[in-house]
């Protein structure tokens, strides 16, 4: 009960913490910011309603999250920056002497640290989908609201933030194997390229259903339509387990790494 209360306290210490950063709050402004200014170019500028009927509220959605999603990759970077920044600067003052200092353990402190940056990247990625499903209901019409496309929506959904809190999960992971924040970005970035690059693996060598990074457009699959019928993204019809594996795996045993590395390193820099 008492590991319990110190586990939730440490939690809240650094949610607390990291919203100071002022990540968050700022990191929401853009992403709203940065979707809006998307939306009006496929509305306006590429005038989409002239080759698109956008009957349905949802029909926009589509298009809105591909164009949002792999434009220079900002709100992956977005996240990348939050999480590594966060992690990493505590051993790059020096506090994590403090952290990880009774009766709080190595572990603890990585897992209340891991915890408090997730919940601040998932609470980014809860208003890009807010946004996502604003502009699309702009766009269709909030009339045409029906138990199917709803479904599809909710199911896009619950992908991305899983999707994302795997990818939020990774980068911590990535950042505790370092001292310094320079050292934290090199490493989380360098790695992010590799597994970027694995992406062009040849199809024959069997490992392209457990890439994670190949799963990039996966939370787009519900929404596929005779309007939006891009249906030749890598791994687009895998099954649901597969996904989940696959964007697990990865952050699960970096993790593990990182945490057994971080209880044997000295702390005393």
């Amino acid at each position: 009960m008492r590991s319990r209360s110190t586990m939730r306290r440490s939690i809240q210490a650094e949610f607390v913490k990291i919203w100071h950063f002022r990540f968050t709050s700022y990191g929401a402004i853009a992403v709203i910011t940065f979707t809006s200014l998307i939306a009006y170019d496929l509305l306006k500028g590429e005038d989409l309603r002239s080759h698109v009927a956008l009957e349905d509220w949802s029909a926009f959605l589509p298009f809105l999250f591909f164009a949002s999603w792999e434009k220079m990759f900002a709100i992956q970077m977005l996240l990348m920056v939050m999480a590594t920044y966060c992690v990493a600067v505590d051993s790059q003052y020096g506090m994590i002497k403090i952290g990880c200092s009774f009766p709080c353990s190595r572990t603890s402190y990585a897992n209340s640290k891991l915890i408090a940056v997730g919940l601040h990247g998932l609470l980014i990625v809860v208003i890009y989908i807010s946004t996502l499903v604003c502009w699309s209901g702009f766009a269709g019409s909030w009339q045409h609201i029906g138990w199917a496309s709803a479904g599809a929506v909710w199911s896009f959904s619950l992908r991305l933030l899983f999707f994302s809190a795997c990818f939020i999960w990774l980068v911590p992971s990535l950042a505790l194997l370092r001292r310094t924040l320079l050292e934290a970005f090199v490493t989380v970035m360098l790695s992010l390229i590799v597994f970027l690059f694995l992406n062009f693996m040849p199809m024959r060598a069997g490992l392209a259903p457990y890439l994670s990074f190949r799963y990039l457009y996966y939370p787009i699959a519900p929404l596929i339509t005779k309007a939006f019928p891009v249906d030749k993204l890598p791994n687009l019809r895998e099954p649901l387990w597969r996904f989940g594996l696959a964007n697990v795996l990865p952050p699960a045993l970096l993790y593990l790494w990182a945490v057994v590395r971080l209880n044997n390193r000295d702390i005393t820099e």
